[in-house]
């Protein structure tokens, strides 16, 4: 196999379940160990808590997920192909490669997304929110899977930006993206707090 097809190998709907499954695991490996005050605690002046990352996350998903629902729900006849492995076009592999762990960058958080001050008292709606989220995306993704539905060819509005048009395979990579590059920060808060 060429680079080229290996690039696109791994985006297939059982790639997709994997994410969000494990995404549940690494809030329940890492996040339900820590106590309340680490939740709770800025690492530095104007960063993110371990609980406003997790909220950011709840808030684009709040985001992405009716827009990606609208997207399969909508889906025509034809488009119920099944053609995994699922392309990613040009465009929405360099918006995914900015959103991505290995990205150094820092990049402009939406006001949309931007979390509330968290406290310890919010932190077990903030995390069972974060598992119903992750359900929600695994059952999108069943969804596509058991009607065969071709993400790469399924048309929607980004929901942020609406003049651009992405697929239903670019949401599911950039929100499965998204979600690991957090999991990245969350990982150094940890580390630097043992």
């Amino acid at each position: 196999m060429n680079g080229k097809e290996i690039k696109f190998l791994m985006y297939t709907y059982d790639y997709y379940i994997k994410q969000f499954q494990d995404a549940k695991l690494f809030l329940s490996n890492h996040i339900e160990t820590i106590d309340d005050e680490l939740f709770a605690l800025s690492p530095a002046s104007g960063k993110w808590c371990i609980g406003e990352i997790i909220e950011h996350l709840n808030l684009t998903a709040d985001i992405y997920i009716p827009a990606i629902q609208r997207s399969i729900e909508n889906v025509k006849e034809d488009m119920k192909l099944g053609g995994e492995p699922f392309k990613l076009g040009f465009l929405m592999r360099r918006f995914k490669h900015y959103v991505s762990p290995e990205y150094n960058g820092k990049l402009p958080t939406n006001k949309n997304f931007t979390p509330f001050e968290v406290t310890t008292s919010d932190r077990n709606k903030i995390q069972d929110k974060f598992q119903n989220t992750q359900d929600e995306f695994i059952q999108l993704v069943r969804k596509a899977q058991v009607e065969q539905i071709t993400l790469d060819k399924v048309r929607m509005n980004n929901p942020i930006i609406k003049l651009l048009k992405m697929d239903a395979n670019a949401a599911f990579a950039i929100m499965e993206t998204h979600q690991r590059r957090h999991f990245s920060q969350i990982k150094e808060i940890i580390s630097a707090h043992s």
